[in-house]
């Protein structure tokens, strides 16, 4: 179709069209997004390659979701993930918040073993700022294992000797098994993912580093997160968190001095004799 015959009906069909297939709304307008982007740069050209931008209306989307796995949750999920390379990734996620394309497309030259480190160069990541984390001696002892008989060239994560790319199946059965998710049909008899989701891993991680002190300036480094805005949404508060705050002001509340009974009574006896 030409740039230039593509109306608002066009647009209506194709958000029929993408909703039919499960997209959600928020899917639909970063795609809507997209394509705007493409007309304002035709736009904008000299000389102009379209007469106008295209226009639409935004869908309604969802809050933004604030699931995080609690350390029991994951210490299920690392047990029941009984392949090295499963395991080594939800090691990783929930240590440093990596996103799932990070770790995938994560090649064996980008680990430094002696040195404990794991560099994403710059290009590679959403953001595209590079970033070098050190691993902690789990992750450590997981990555070394992945990468033993590896070429520099090599994935760090395969499955039968061949890259892993798209683990949400093994994701959901895992998830499954652990009784943290599972899958349900909506309105429409379709069947939808309903429990943890892998980025649930990324918003634990960016939790677990500022409880242990980490400031936040380095989490935000070792996560890539650039804006305080979406740091600060991943940055959750669980209604546990404000039990233990109240465990805390509780330990550190002054003592208030306290007046022995007899001492108030010989004060009150002298002051009785003196009058």
């Amino acid at each position: 179709m030409v740039a230039n015959d593509v109306g608002t009906a066009n647009i209506d069909r194709y958000v029929d069209k993408r909703s039919d297939a499960g997209a959600e709304n928020a899917t639909i307008n970063r795609e809507l997004a997209a394509l705007k982007r493409m007309y304002q740069l035709a736009y904008d050209a000299q000389p102009r390659r379209i007469r106008d931008v295209i226009r639409y209306e935004r869908l309604k989307e969802n809050d933004p979701r604030d699931g995080f796995v609690e350390n029991e949750q994951y210490q299920v999920l690392n047990a029941g993930a009984e392949e090295l390379w499963l395991k080594s990734i939800l090691a990783t996620a929930y240590t440093f918040g990596f996103r799932s394309s990070e770790l995938t497309e994560m090649k064996v030259r980008q680990v430094n073993l002696n040195h404990r480190t794991i560099t994403l160069a710059a290009g590679t990541t959403k953001n595209d700022d590079a970033r070098i984390v050190v691993m902690t001696t789990a992750v450590h002892d997981l990555i070394s294992n992945c990468l033993a008989g590896k070429g520099k060239d090599d994935y760090v994560f395969t499955r039968g000797g061949e890259q892993v790319k798209d683990f949400r199946g093994a994701w959901w059965a895992l998830c499954t098994k652990a009784g943290l998710g599972k899958f349900v049909k909506d309105e429409n008899e379709k069947l939808k993912w309903t429990g943890l989701i892998f980025h649930d891993l990324r918003r634990s991680a960016v939790r677990n580093m500022i409880r242990a002190g980490i400031p936040e300036v380095v989490a935000m480094k070792i996560s890539g997160h650039k804006t305080r805005s979406v740091f600060d949404r991943y940055n959750i508060v669980s209604p546990d968190d404000f039990v233990k705050a109240a465990a805390k002001l509780e330990a550190a509340k002054p003592t208030e001095p306290r007046t022995e009974p007899d001492k108030i009574s010989g004060a009150r006896l002298k002051l009785v004799r003196t009058a």
